[in-house]
């Protein structure tokens, strides 16, 4: 808990923010506080008929956001798509592996919204262990958070966990979350984790708040994807057809002979956390340009699955 909130305060943020809201299964909300509040995260999760239905609270300093900011989970299903046999051939599963658990598909559409309007997200995982009889209490967790400028870091604005009790399989979770008109324009990132038994998978997407129609109609805000190999889909033309598991790849091809730096974060002033040298190639997690600089910085999956931090200078995307 931060910055003197107690559990009654939230207690009172729940029942005046989200009254009405937790009577109809699969709906959850996330009410966001306003100005110079700060709620640190928190708080709890129900299951019904399968589906959770949670609560997330979560804010930060006017300083940061600015403008109230709300962002409400209109709707939340869970599902399981494939049993237990036909994901064991999908994913070529071997009882000893033991107990396995990974997200192969995730997505946000569109990646960039005007205050006011509604983004779908949906999620796509595989939980397996040895018995295919055995009941797995999955837990899930949605992140939201925005960029700092000032600091050139995303600040969490709040989580909520949930879980469920399957059979192992495959399970699609679909939601959709409405964008308040309080909502403040900048970088945001929804995360989405799963955990079971201590085995678990993360993916996260950016979108933005805008009222810019450049960048609200341009193609590759209309929808943003990652799959299990790490690499985010090729957004196709206007009126294209759905797009293909084409995975974008950074390759170092304009690198120092001594190397280049990886970092923790999009910043030449962020801690180095490696080095990527001339002719490496790795999986695009992510992309982002800062303001004021031309070039953008990609995140990028290392072979040891550490995610780092490098400039485009460097050397440049490729897909396949």
């Amino acid at each position: 808990m931060r910055a003197g909130i107690t559990p009654p305060v939230i207690v009172a943020l729940l029942t005046t923010s989200c009254a009405g809201m937790m009577d109809q299964s699969g709906q959850a909300a996330l009410a966001c506080g306003a100005g110079g509040a700060l709620v640190g995260a928190a708080a709890g999760a129900a299951v019904k008929n399968g589906d959770p239905a949670a609560i997330l609270i979560g804010a930060a300093s006017g300083a940061l956001l600015g403008a109230t900011t709300c962002f409400l989970i209109a709707e939340y299903k869970n599902r399981q798509v494939k049993d237990y046999q036909e994901t064991k051939r999908t994913m070529n599963y071997r009882s000893s592996q033991g107990d396995t658990i990974q997200i192969t598909h995730y997505s946000l559409k569109p990646a960039a919204a005007v205050p006011g309007s509604q983004m779908v997200f949906s999620a796509t995982y595989y939980v397996m262990t040895p018995n295919p009889d055995q009941e797995v209490t999955v837990t899930e967790t949605r992140i939201i958070q925005m960029f700092d400028r000032r600091t050139n870091q995303y600040r969490e604005l709040g989580r909520t966990p949930s879980q469920v009790t399957v059979k192992p399989g495959t399970r699609q979770a679909d939601g959709k979350f409405d964008v308040r008109p309080g909502v403040a324009e900048g970088r945001y990132r929804v995360i989405f984790q799963i955990e079971n038994n201590g085995q678990n998978d993360t993916k996260e997407l950016d979108f933005q708040v805008t009222r810019n129609p450049r960048i609200l109609g341009a193609d590759s805000h209309r929808t943003a994807e990652v799959f299990a190999a790490g690499g985010k889909a090729v957004q196709p033309a206007v009126g294209g057809s759905r797009p293909t598991h084409k995975l974008r790849y950074f390759l170092a091809s304009n690198v120092p002979v001594s190397g280049g730096n990886l970092r923790e974060l999009p910043s030449k002033q962020s801690k180095p956390v490696g080095t990527i040298k001339r002719g490496d190639r790795y999986p695009i997690v992510d992309q982002v340009s800062l303001p004021g600089e031309q070039t953008p910085w990609y995140k990028l999956r290392l072979e040891n699955g550490i995610e780092a931090w490098v400039v485009g200078s460097v050397g440049v995307e490729v897909t396949e």
